[in-house]
């Protein structure tokens, strides 16, 4: 009886073994209510045809686009990078353009490479408010590579002359002075001047995103009193014409005014550049002569005066002189 026992145990190990070798060729399949399941060979379980995606594993995460994905937790985008083994969170997809802080945050393992408007600034994980077309990259072990891109604006700009809508999104609608303006599936028109009022949408959250901006491409215009139409003066200069939020900066012979006015007295070789409230600039350069102001001819009718003065006195001693 012991014999028998043996021998069938050592048959179904014997079957076993065979089964596992040819399993991973052939593949098992089991029949389950009438339907084929292919069987794991060493787990004996049901193997999934479908597996789960990276964004249906994490069910607060929706993949975007690429590399980007949506977090629900936090409430912001995620970017993966090294192979996926590092997150950088920011609450800006890549491509937008906003009109408010950007946040971007990433672990002590990547450096973040942070340019503006195509140079490299200090970042030290804080807000980034200041207006301007930005770059990040990070470097994971020596490698760099780029995660996103984004545009700041204020209120007013005239930086932008369209908005191409960030991969995985779509627009709802775009508007210039309550106005249709002209767009493709992915491409918005924003050539004309006026207040833009843009609605998009995120495809797999669907969540909504708005931009609204004044769009203005006319530089400022001033006035240079006192400039001839050979660019030089031959007295004082003075700005006239300048909005209240304009900005003004002055060179004079190649070095920067730090105290200005808007009115300018000393002789050289000017470039005035003002800039509005919408980054449009205009620079206007000029050239004041050298010249007599009302303290120079005070000072020269002060020296004619002693000369006056002194010759009186040496031609009256010279009288006194002679008589005696």
């Amino acid at each position: 009886m012991i014999r028998k026992t043996v021998t069938k145990f050592i048959a179904l190990l014997m079957c076993g073994a065979i089964l596992a070798l040819v399993a991973p060729w052939s593949g098992l399949i089991a029949k389950a209510d009438n339907e084929e399941v292919r069987l794991d060979p060493f787990t004996g379980l049901p193997v999934d045809e479908n597996p789960l995606s990276y964004d249906d594993a994490n069910q607060s995460r929706k993949q975007i686009s690429g590399n980007m994905y949506y977090d629900y937790n936090y409430g912001c985008f995620v970017y993966l990078v090294g192979n996926g083994l590092y997150e950088i969170t920011s609450n800006v997809a890549d491509g937008m353009i906003v009109n408010e802080a950007v946040v971007i945050s990433a672990p002590a393992e990547i450096l973040l490479i942070v340019y503006q408007d195509g140079n490299e600034i200090p970042f030290d994980g804080s807000e980034i408010r200041s207006t301007g077309e930005y770059t990040v990259m990070a470097s994971v072990d020596g490698n760099v590579k780029t995660v996103m891109s984004f545009t700041i604006v204020g209120a007013a700009t005239g930086k932008i002359v369209g908005f191409t809508i960030p991969d995985g999104f779509y627009i709802k609608s775009a508007t210039c002075e309550g106005q249709n303006v002209p767009m493709t599936s992915s491409y918005i028109s924003m050539s004309e001047e006026g207040q833009y009022s843009i609605q998009y949408a995120c495809e797999k959250t669907d969540l909504n995103y708005f931009l609204n901006v004044r769009i203005d491409h006319t530089p400022p215009q001033v006035t240079l009193e006192g400039v001839k139409e050979d660019g030089k003066a031959r007295g004082p200069v003075t700005i006239t014409g300048l909005e209240e939020s304009d900005r003004i900066a002055v060179y004079k012979d190649g070095e920067m005014l730090k105290a200005v006015s808007n009115k300018l007295t000393q002789s050289g070789r000017y470039e005035v550049t003002v800039t509005d409230n919408a980054e449009n600039s205009a620079t206007y350069n000029f050239t004041i002569m050298i010249y007599l102001d009302i303290n120079g001819v005070v000072f020269f009718l002060v020296i004619a005066l002693v000369i006056g003065a002194v010759v009186a006195y040496i031609l009256i001693q010279r009288k006194h002189l002679k008589v005696r």
